[in-house]
């Protein structure tokens, strides 16, 4: 159960990094007012394509 904890983690943390990465910049505010994890950045670059697919796609999630 260790890992599957693990790879909710993962997936919580990429849908928030997703989230971040897609908003538009607010009008007359700094365009730069997001954080960027660039460790997730990192272990997602490390990642199999297929787990990468799945976790941006939510597929292998069991929603209990």
């Amino acid at each position: 159960m260790a890992g599957k904890s693990k790879k909710d983690k993962m997936a919580r943390e990429v849908g928030i990094f997703m989230q971040q990465y897609q908003r538009k910049a607010q009008r007359h505010t700094e365009p730069n007012d997001r954080g960027y994890d660039r460790k997730l950045e990192d272990r997602l670059k490390r990642l199999p394509p297929e787990e990468l697919s799945d976790l941006l796609s939510g597929e292998g999630r069991d929603d209990e």
